[in-house]
């Protein structure tokens, strides 16, 4: 695993965490849990992790560019 993976692996934990319990903490503690509230639950990590992963990935590919370019 590559440093940015993991980065970006532990971005989606934290705020994946954190919007599990904004999202879902309520229906959780009144037990109103569902098939489709816990594939909610589940893939709700991966919105951030996608966005931290790309984002590092783009910044690398731009700072190479530049590189390039420069003489």
């Amino acid at each position: 695993m590559n440093s940015n993976f993991k980065r970006s692996l532990l971005t989606g934990l934290f705020v994946g965490g954190i919007l599990i319990l904004i999202n879902h903490l309520d229906t959780v503690l009144y037990g109103k849990i569902t098939p489709i509230v816990i594939f909610k639950i589940v893939i709700t990590p991966l919105v951030p992790f996608c966005v931290s992963f790309y984002s590092a990935k783009y910044a690398i590919m731009k700072n190479n560019e530049q590189d390039n370019r420069s003489p």
